[in-house]
């Protein structure tokens, strides 16, 4: 009986650690994110443990790309984040589309 339970606490952990704080990333990201960006698409992969950003930039090629600096400063000095990787950015006119790739910590896997 005492193994079974162990068996069971074990499997209850190793779910609790696969479990993404969605609420608290998506806060995070609304707070950081500046008026002049636009996510068009946020995608979360539970096995790689990544949030893929997908947005545009309302502005100059040589502000945007300021902007997106410091956009993925926020996210890489937040708690969420190991590592925010600017994958594609492509300036049309006075918008600039963006992918980011943000490699979340595996602390912050949470057992609520």
């Amino acid at each position: 009986l005492k193994r079974r339970i162990e068996l069971k606490e074990a499997l209850i952990h190793k779910i609790k650690l696969e479990k993404v704080p969605v609420g608290g990333l998506l806060a995070l990201i609304s707070h950081i994110t500046p008026d002049n960006i636009t996510m068009k698409e946020l995608s979360l992969d539970h096995e790689s443990r990544k949030l893929i950003l997908r947005g545009e930039v309302l502005a100059g090629a040589n502000t945007a790309e300021s902007e997106l600096t410091a956009f993925i400063n926020k996210l890489e000095a937040s708690s969420f984040f190991k590592e925010a990787t600017l994958v594609s950015s492509q300036h049309t006119g006075i918008v600039q589309d963006f992918q980011i790739d943000c490699e979340l910590n595996t602390y912050v896997y949470t057992d609520q």
